[in-house]
C-alpha cells in the first residue's frame, strides 16, 4: 500500500544453523533456517502485553482479560513452528478491542524523532566527512534500532552509540552491500521503529541509488514507525513511502498486500531492519536480504551465535 506523505520539514542461530565464513565468532554468512518460536520468547510476549496493556488502559481486569487472551494464542496448533513475532501478531489482534487502535505512544514517538534529530544534528557533519558516508550512516541507523519499547524500553540512545559507533558491526557484510550498491537502482528499507527512523531516512539521502522506497507499519503497534510518525521529519525528498499492507509485526508476505509483495520482489536492494523484520524474512527462500538490527534479546542471540547488545549487519 503506497502512504501519502506528510507536510516534510526542509532538508538541513546457533553455528550449527549457519554456513561457516570462516571468522571465529562472527557471524557465519548463509542461514540456513529461521528462528520459531522459543519457549524463552512466551514469558517475554506475555510481559510485553501485560505492559502494553496497563499503560494503556491502567485497569487491572483488562491485563487479566489480556492474559487470557494469551493463554488462548499460545495454544494455537502449529504456532511453535511459526516465528517469534507470529505470536506476537496473534495476540495483538485478539487484544485490540481492549487497548483499541488509536495510536497511544503518539507522544512517546514524537519524542524519539526529536531525540534522534537532535543525535543526528550532532553528528551529521562526522558523518558526512567520514571516510564512508554511507557506511557510517547505516551503522548510525543500525545503532537508533535500541529505541524500542518492546524489547528495550529502558534503552539508553546515546551509551549505545557512543558503544556501538567505535565497536561497528559486530557481522559486518557492509563490503557486499556496498558492491551492489554500486549497480543498484533501486532500494527499499524496511523499518523498524519512531526515532531510529530519522537515521533511516539520512541513510537512504546518503545511498547511492535512483529509486529509494522506505516501507514502514500498517497500524500502530508500540513505537513501531507509521507514516503518520514521518510528519515534519527531513529527507523525506524523493522517498516513496508504502506500507506492507498488513497489520503483522515483521514481514508476513502471504498477508501482504500485491502492490507490497510486487516491490519485494522487483526492487534491487532489500534492507530489513529490527528483530521481528529479521525473524519474519532470514533464510527465506528465493529473496536475498539484508538485515541490520541490534540484537536486544539472548534468545536470538544463541540463535546467530553472536553477543546480545551487538549491531549486525549480514545478507540472508
Amino acid at each position: 500500500m503506497r502512504v501519502q506523505l506528510p507536510p516534510r520539514a526542509c532538508h538541513p542461530a546457533k553455528i550449527s544453523l549457519l554456513d561457516s565464513c570462516g571468522d571465529p565468532g562472527k557471524l557465519p554468512r548463509t542461514l540456513k533456517s529461521r528462528m520459531n518460536l522459543l519457549p524463552d520468547c512466551v514469558p517475554c510476549t506475555l510481559q510485553k502485553v501485560i505492559r502494553l496493556i496497563r499503560t494503556k488502559t491502567g485497569d487491572e481486569a483488562r491485563v487479566r482479560e489480556g492474559v487470557i487472551e494469551f493463554l488462548r494464542v499460545i495454544q494455537t496448533p502449529g504456532i511453535w513452528e511459526k516465528p517469534p513475532m507470529t505470536l506476537a501478531t496473534l495476540v495483538y489482534r485478539r487484544i485490540r478491542h481492549i487497548i483499541g487502535t488509536d495510536d497511544f505512544l503518539r507522544d512517546e514517538k514524537r519524542r524519539q524523532n526529536k531525540e534522534a534529530l537532535a543525535v543526528l544534528e550532532r553528528i551529521r557533519g562526522k558523518a558526512l566527512s567520514s571516510e564512508d558516508p554511507v557506511k557510517f550512516s547505516l551503522l548510525l541507523a543500525t545503532v537508533g534500532n535500541i529505541i524500542d519499547l518492546g524489547a528495550s524500553p529502558d534503552y539508553d540512545l546515546d551509551a549505545t552509540l557512543e558503544s556501538v559507533m567505535a565497536k561497528g558491526f559486530y557481522r559486518n557484510d557492509y563490503p557486499m552491500l556496498a558492491a551492489r550498491l554500486k549497480r543498484a537502482r533501486s532500494l527499499m528499507l524496511v523499518a523498524d521503529n519512531a526515532g531510529e527512523v530519522v537515521f533511516d531516512l539520512f541513510f537512504l539521502d546518503t545511498a547511492p541509488v535512483a529509486r529509494k522506497i522506505l516501507c514502514v507499519r500498517e497500524t500502530p503497534f508500540l513505537n513501531d514507525a507509521t507514516a503518520a510518525d514521518l510528519e515534519g521529519l527531513p529527507y523525506l525528498d524523493g522517498i516513496e513511502v508504502v506500507t506492507t499492507g498488513s497489520d503483522t509485526l515483521g514481514v508476513n508476505l502471504e498477508e501482504s498486500s500485491d502492490e507490497f509483495r510486487s516491490l519485494f520482489g522487483e526492487v534491487d536492494i532489500i534492507i530489513a531492519k529490527g528483530q521481528a523484520n529479521l525473524e519474519s524474512l532470514m533464510a527465506r527462500p528465493g529473496r536475498e536480504v539484508f538485515f541490520a538490527s541490534m540484537i536486544k534479546c539472548e534468545p536470538l542471540a544463541r540463535f546467530l551465535g553472536v553477543q546480545k547488545g551487538s549491531a549486525v549487519l549480514f545478507l540472508g
